[in-house]
């Protein structure tokens, strides 16, 4: 893998900022759609053109030298101002890392290439106003920063005694990629979720008004092609049918490569089905149907199209 030294690895140590707000994450949000902007074909041919051979990222991942010397290019073109890449190059590497971002800083990414009128408008509001728009949500769908590469949920069918039987615990350990773009915001569906909590400090949560999805904006941007993982606890709901069965679906309503998922019963004795629902026509898959008094679990290659199904009574 190469790696790219304009950011630095996880792995390196690099302090995080002190305090997470949600004006934070709107930076973030404005950074991965700023990234994804940058990475497209008409954008990478003009950056890239200044591209050098001494060290630079190749041309697929971003570069903030090449980044820099182009918005020096074009300053010098059309401004007349003879000024050394140097001077830019603070303030495109904490934009693309998704720190700070200025209106002026956004200006010169704006003049410089060629971004769509959808997305500078959407850039311009969210840092503005700090609100996130239907567009600039529609791109993170459309170009995600991070696939799932594998998953382990431990289902705890313990009632609790402030959310009793109609409720349960998934806790969720996910490992995910981030691709091309790198990381600074994560959109997830979670199918059927009450409530959802991050069980590390190192991701800023939200939720979508009107819809399944969910925001996680990490504290530190991911750079491209590395794993990281995401851990968080969701409260679903799980009323009883008519026969006594209680159900609820795998909350991540995401294709992951593979995932294995623990079911626990707290010690009582429960009539446990692990099954794959299947779309349409297609005939469910019984995976394991047994009766436990302490767990049930089972281990799926591949997740893609079918829904996971856990009932119990």
């Amino acid at each position: 893998m190469n790696h790219n030294p304009d950011f630095p690895s996880l792995d390196e140590g690099a302090q995080l900022p002190a305090p997470h707000s949600f004006r934070d994450q709107s930076v973030k949000l404005a950074s991965a759609i700023l990234r994804q902007e940058l990475l497209s074909a008409s954008n990478r041919a003009i950056w890239s053109k200044h591209t050098a051979s001494d060290g630079d990222p190749p041309s697929q991942t971003l570069s903030v030298r090449a980044i820099s010397r182009a918005i020096a290019a074009h300053c010098k073109h059309y401004y007349g101002q003879d000024c050394s890449s140097s001077r830019y190059k603070d303030r495109v590497s904490r934009a693309i890392r998704g720190e700070h971002i200025s209106l002026d800083t956004l200006n010169l990414f704006t003049e410089t290439f060629s971004f769509s009128p959808s997305a500078s408008a959407s850039l311009h509001e969210v840092l503005t106003t700090g609100i996130e728009t239907d567009e600039m949500l529609g791109m993170l769908r459309v170009v995600p920063q991070a696939s799932i590469v594998s998953s382990f949920t431990r289902v705890d069918l313990a009632p609790s005694d402030q959310d009793g039987e109609d409720h349960v615990m998934a806790h969720i350990n996910a490992k995910l990629l981030s691709l091309e773009t790198g990381c600074s915001a994560l959109l997830l569906p979670l199918s059927a979720t009450s409530t959802v909590t991050v069980r590390e400090s190192n991701f800023l949560l939200s939720r979508l008004e009107g819809g399944p999805e969910w925001v996680f904006t990490p504290m530190q941007y991911i750079p491209p092609l590395q794993t990281f993982m995401l851990r968080f606890s969701v409260l679903i709901q799980a009323p009883a049918d008519s026969e006594g069965f209680r159900k609820i679906h795998f909350p991540l309503a995401t294709r992951v490569h593979s995932t294995g998922i623990r079911v626990e019963t707290g010690g009582q004795k429960k009539d446990i089905e692990i099954l794959l629902e299947g779309r349409g026509s297609k005939a469910d898959t019984t995976l394991i149907h047994e009766t436990v008094e302490d767990y049930s679990s089972c281990f799926i290659p591949l997740l893609s199209d079918d829904y996971l199904v856990v009932r119990w009574r």
